[in-house]
């Protein structure tokens, strides 16, 4: 008794399904176990400039440079509450993701802006909208888990840290395991 053909299509339909799946999980598997945390996230940071064209990106170096030597930037954190309250980049203000982008109330609008959130795909979303107001902003390439991942220093209250929320189990192999943290209670 032969197979008929529902059944061959099933096991075509099957046998591709299988390939997708451990292609998936192949590629996800290198990523995690790529040993620079800033080349796992090469892919996010390519899609994000592919989804968000308008947003000028800033590395982490060049940010952290102009910081070095004083430079006045309004950074904008683009997280959650519970994110912000792990770390955040001194003297950045958080916004709220799901707001419509503005800047702050108080904030100089003639400096220029840098905003940043886990990865870089809500900040961009903010950036383009304040670029949309005339604002001179722009967005922290790889963001705050990029910084995290080149061992500069965030802040929780006052103490420094070198620690970052994961924002999500599915965003945190993004982020070496002794670079996590979750918000305090």
């Amino acid at each position: 008794m032969g197979i008929g053909l529902r059944g061959r299509r099933f096991l075509v339909v099957l046998a591709a399904a299988v390939v997708a799946v451990t292609t998936a999980l192949g590629w996800l598997i290198a990523s995690q176990r790529a040993a620079d945390p800033v080349d796992r996230l090469a892919f996010i940071k390519n899609r994000v400039r592919l989804q968000f064209p308008s947003a000028p990106q800033l590395s982490t170096e060049a940010l952290a440079r102009r910081l070095d030597v004083g430079e006045e930037i309004v950074l904008l954190d683009v997280r959650e509450p519970e994110e912000y309250a792990v770390s955040h980049l001194p003297g950045a203000v958080r916004v709220d993701p799901g707001a419509h982008p503005a800047l702050p109330e108080g904030v100089d609008s003639s400096l220029p802006v840098v905003a940043y959130c886990s990865v870089g795909w809500r900040s961009s979303h903010w950036v383009e909208g304040l670029r949309s107001q005339g604002i001179d902003a722009m967005n922290l390439e790889g963001s705050i888990f990029q910084w995290v991942a080149e061992d500069r220093p965030l802040k929780r209250d006052e103490e420094t840290v070198y620690v970052v929320h994961p924002y999500s189990r599915a965003w945190s192999w993004l982020v070496n395991p002794e670079d996590r943290a979750f918000a305090p209670h």
